[in-house]
């Protein structure tokens, strides 16, 4: 970068360039946090609001309902945004476990919000340990899971499984629904895009905070359609 030929503006250019890159992604971090943290506020306020509303109106008014409602939506999205934005800050480091543990966890999770849901895990070695941050392994998956639970019929299958390829660990989570369009598997990982055909309303982040967990532990999240059906979501991780 010292040279005063082409080749050194060239350099001085691609620094400046990285440099204003940083920059801006460091501003919309911190945008992030400060409107989430903002927001905080006025919506403690809404929900102490929509409960004196709900004591006029009466618990079996539709207005109320709705007010209740929309609050827990906001409630959600801010969590959800804040969630997003704090990854930056979660370390990679923790503690050994294992992984049959994390996966029966997902499963128990599972059943309790769709009984009917089969579910199938497979782990190779079966005592598969981890040494990780667990939380940010066990936020990706769930996130996938919950994706998975939202976008296919309650009684199809998952297939959650891990296996140790010399040097990697590799995850997948597979369900048996239709599988996504060309377009969004390109979009999956985008913040606030959606699918469409889900049970209830999400806010598009999920799989967002998933990918940057998975990336924030050194590995990678990707995502493909299985050829038999159905969407498969594949964690690879360095041990």
């Amino acid at each position: 970068s010292q040279r005063e030929d082409e080749l050194g503006e060239l350099t001085r250019e691609f620094d400046q360039m990285a440099d204003y890159v940083e920059k801006t992604l460091q501003n919309q971090q911190r945008l992030l946090q400060d409107v989430s943290h903002e927001l905080r506020a006025p919506m403690a306020r809404l929900q102490v609001s929509a409960g004196l509303a709900e004591q006029q109106l009466g618990q079996d008014s539709p207005l109320a309902a709705r007010i209740n409602r929309e609050c827990e939506r906001l409630d959600g999205l801010i969590a959800e945004i804040l969630s997003y934005s704090r990854l930056e800050k979660a370390q990679k480091a923790g503690q050994t476990f294992s992984a049959l543990a994390l996966f029966e966890e997902l499963a128990s999770d599972i059943h309790f919000s769709q009984p009917e849901r089969p579910v199938t895990l497979d782990i190779y070695p079966k005592g598969l340990m981890l040494s990780l941050n667990r939380d940010l392994l066990f936020r990706a998956l769930h996130n996938g899971v919950e994706n998975a639970l939202k976008y296919t019929p309650s009684e199809s299958l998952l297939e959650l499984s891990a296996h140790q390829e010399m040097q990697q660990i590799v995850m997948t989570l597979r369900d048996h629904g239709e599988g996504v369009s060309d377009r969004l598997l390109e979009e999956l990982f985008i913040p606030f895009v959606r699918g469409s055909g889900g049970h209830g309303e999400g806010y598009g982040l999920g799989m967002s905070i998933a990918k940057r967990a998975v990336e924030r532990l050194g590995g990678t999240l990707s995502a493909e359609n299985h050829p038999d059906g159905g969407l498969v979501l594949i964690i690879k991780l360095t041990v």
